[in-house]
């Protein structure tokens, strides 16, 4: 109870130092650091692994090594997979992920594009969103994700694209929402006739390699989409579940909308954090894109419909209506509201983690 009333207690007096004007203190921004990584240091402990993939993931990982073998029956890409090939520990992979939440909150922390007590802000709420936290203590790659995207944005804002597409290398090797950045960035090279576009082919060459790898295993540089449908289809006969229309429309409005109230409405408000052109254009393509994605792979049937497929999302969703946010008369209200809704969100989206372990187990 006590760390719950500390933990709205930051919440609430980031409205007071935004409306004094004055940058949060440095030990208060500490503070914070350090009460979030607790948090999540306490769930390693005191709860289980609720996703099935996270200790499946794992003994591949840790059986198989750095071969890639494992591609031909299984659709994860192959940079996590290594991390855990090294690390070879499933509660230091959970720590790793706490690392990873932390790292991508001083990232954010000091982004150049936005006014500085935005950045902070959209620093501190990242820290203390439920569904970061609760993740952020599991052994699954969407913190690392998330670290790699907000570390992309940062160098490509700041254009630093060499760095930025060894970067986007990585991301593209982690996660598929990644792919959708490749013909932004070139796209952006080339109307931009910059030299540095070159680099950008450095990400692509990574996509080609990694359809290379699945073709010489599979004859098909596309064997994780059929193995994804086949996945989806043998797990939905086996527990019964069906497409729920319905579910579609989380991705888009739901999930975003409960896990970052205040700054998804001040999105429909058009209400945006100021920032340049470039970086404004980089952020909402990649929420319309990934969104787009993840809607046509349930629909197509190539993936269910879990809310941290959004994790990355957060904090870009948290920073294009952080400043709106702030600057409204009821912004405790807002803040209130948004720890709240995220609450109720992570609660659901972990029992369902958990039935669904539960049920993959038992089959």
């Amino acid at each position: 109870m006590l760390v719950l009333l500390n933990l709205l207690k930051n919440f609430l007096t980031i409205s007071y130092y935004v409306r004094c004007g004055v940058v949060v203190s440095v030990s208060r921004l500490k503070y914070a650091f350090i009460l979030s990584g607790v948090i999540m240091v306490l769930l390693i402990f005191l709860t289980p692994d609720i996703d099935y993939d996270s200790y499946f993931r794992f003994q591949v990982a840790y059986n198989m090594g750095f071969s890639l073998l494992y591609a031909q029956s299984l659709i994860w890409l192959p940079g996590y997979q290594f991390i855990v090939a090294v690390v070879k520990d499933f509660v230091l992979m959970r720590f790793f992920s706490v690392v990873c939440v932390l790292a991508t909150s001083k990232v954010l922390e000091n982004f150049t594009f936005i006014d500085r007590k935005v950045a902070v802000a959209t620093s501190l709420f990242y820290l203390f969103n439920p569904f970061i936290i609760l993740y952020g203590s599991q052994a699954m790659s969407e913190s690392l994700s998330t670290l790699l995207m907000a570390s992309f944005i940062y160098l490509f804002v700041a254009e630093k694209h060499i760095y930025a597409a060894l970067v986007l290398v990585c991301g593209v090797l982690t996660t598929y929402s990644f792919w959708v950045l490749t013909p932004f960035v070139l796209v952006f090279g080339l109307a931009r006739r910059r030299k540095s576009v070159a680099a950008y082919l450095l990400p692509v060459l990574a996509i080609v390699w990694w359809g290379h790898i699945n073709y010489s295993l599979a004859n098909s540089p596309l064997n994780f989409l059929d193995l994804a449908s086949l996945f989806h289809h043998d797990i939905s006969a086996t527990l019964f579940i069906t497409l729920n229309p319905i579910n579609v429309f989380l991705f888009p409005l739901v999930y975003p909308l409960m896990f970052t109230l205040p700054f998804t409405l001040q999105l429909l408000r058009k209400n945006v954090t100021r920032m340049n052109d470039s970086a404004k254009s980089l952020l909402l393509y990649f929420i319309i894109l990934t969104t787009i994605l993840l809607m046509t792979g349930q629909i197509l049937g190539y993936l269910f419909g879990w809310g941290r497929y959004f994790i990355p999302l957060l904090p870009v969703y948290i920073m294009l209506g952080c400043e709106g946010a702030l600057r409204s008369k009821h912004k405790r209200v807002w803040i209130v509201l948004y720890l709240a809704s995220a609450i109720v969100m992570t609660v659901i989206q972990a029992q369902e983690a958990y039935n669904f372990k539960l049920g993959m187990t038992q089959r």
